[in-house]
């Protein structure tokens, strides 16, 4: 990751996984990250582990009122969102579109 300075990125799925793995990273390359996770403790300890330029938001991303309160609450808090990465899991190969909401 390069270029990242001053960049402003929402990470779903940030508490775990992939996700803890990239958000540390991101700020390291000066970026501010906002977590979006389901277990709140998880992208709590991730933004921990970052200081102050990542900030945790409990987001159920199968809700869509639920993401689009923590974005706006990552924005309040930080400024617009220049970045945004998907890296929530899932566990079921199935095409995304022809998932219903209770999945």
């Amino acid at each position: 990751m390069r270029g990242l300075t001053g960049k402003r990125a929402i990470v779903t799925g940030g508490g775990s996984g992939i996700g803890h793995a990239n958000v540390p990273r991101l700020v390291e390359e000066g970026g501010e990250a906002g977590i979006l996770d389901i277990d709140h403790a998880g992208a709590a300890a991730t933004a921990a582990l970052c200081g102050s330029r990542a900030h945790a938001y409990r987001t159920d991303i199968a809700d869509p009122a639920s993401v689009e309160q923590s974005a706006a609450a990552f924005e309040r808090d930080v400024g617009p969102a220049e970045l945004r990465a998907n890296v929530a899991g899932r566990d079921r190969v199935v095409n995304f579109l022809d998932t219903d909401t209770a999945f």
